[in-house]
């Protein structure tokens, strides 16, 4: 092994913490993205990963200083469109004329998303403990809200009322927050 070989390559190093730090800013903006293409969280994780992947491959075609988030939402919607190809087999439910029109609005509505997200999980953490455990427990994949209940020591019909309750609380407090952005 020659000397050359031994010593890492800083120009890649510098690279991978350029992807680590532009990806990890935009990752959950990219995830929300494939959301909206592909409603099932299990087949939209599936996406995501093999788009983290791709994202990372061909991070060298990145030219840095442009605009990473719109790169890598193309690298998804690519990603997006071949996992609906692999589902011919499977009734689509909708036209690709229809894919697109949701593709291009959920990139214009990227930043509107980014504030209620950020707005939701500071209202959710006010919540008090009760409420963000029955929340926490409610929304795991696979989990019915008749099991979390059971799981808490409540009746189903307790749960549901409640939640109803915490919904509104969570609503309610998304709106003023952003009310209180957009006036600021």
């Amino acid at each position: 092994m020659t000397a050359a070989s031994e010593t890492p390559n800083p120009n890649r190093a510098e690279r991978a913490d350029e992807f680590a730090r532009l990806f990890g800013g935009h990752a959950r903006q990219i995830y929300s993205y494939i959301l909206t293409l592909i409603p099932h969280w299990a087949d939209a994780e599936d996406v995501f990963q093999e788009t983290s992947t791709i994202l990372w491959e061909k991070f060298g075609e990145f030219t840095p200083g442009t605009n990473f988030h719109a790169w890598a939402c193309r690298v998804a919607y690519f990603r997006a469109i071949w996992f609906w190809q692999r589902q011919k087999k499977v009734a689509v439910p909708f036209s690709e004329e229809f894919f697109n029109l949701v593709a291009e609005d959920a990139l214009s509505h990227q930043d509107v998303l980014e504030d209620q997200h950020q707005a939701l999980a500071g209202c959710v953490q006010k919540l008090v403990d009760q409420d963000r455990d029955l929340i926490d427990r409610c929304y795991v994949p696979g989990v019915t809200i008749k099991q979390a209940a059971l799981e808490l020591g409540r009746s189903p019909d307790a749960a549901y009322k409640a939640l109803k309750r915490i919904h509104r609380e969570l609503f309610d407090c998304v709106e003023a927050v952003l009310k209180e952005h957009r006036n600021s």
